[in-house]
């Protein structure tokens, strides 16, 4: 039997809770990111080693407040200098 990914869509990425493997998803992002109910735990969802940025909100769905949650993706610009 195949599984069905029903992971949000959003740039910040997410872990496969199969694989472990990190998911980049290029495009929008879900307005349910983020979205959940203030007063609900969120502490359980992924910051990436400072690279994703913490929404401090729980995502809408199954992996709201789970390590395979989509990432908050960073609100500022990235600048990279060589």
């Amino acid at each position: 039997m195949q599984s069905v990914n029903v992971h949000l869509l959003g740039r910040g990425g997410y872990y496969d809770e199969h694989t472990g493997e990190f998911l980049n998803v290029i495009g929008k992002s879900s307005p349910a990111i983020d979205a959940g109910d203030p007063s609900s735990a969120w502490s359980q969802e992924p910051n990436r080693a400072g690279e994703g940025y913490p929404g401090r909100r729980i995502n809408l769905g199954r992996y709201g407040n789970t390590p395979w949650a989509t990432m908050t993706p960073h609100p500022g610009n990235l600048f990279i200098l060589r």
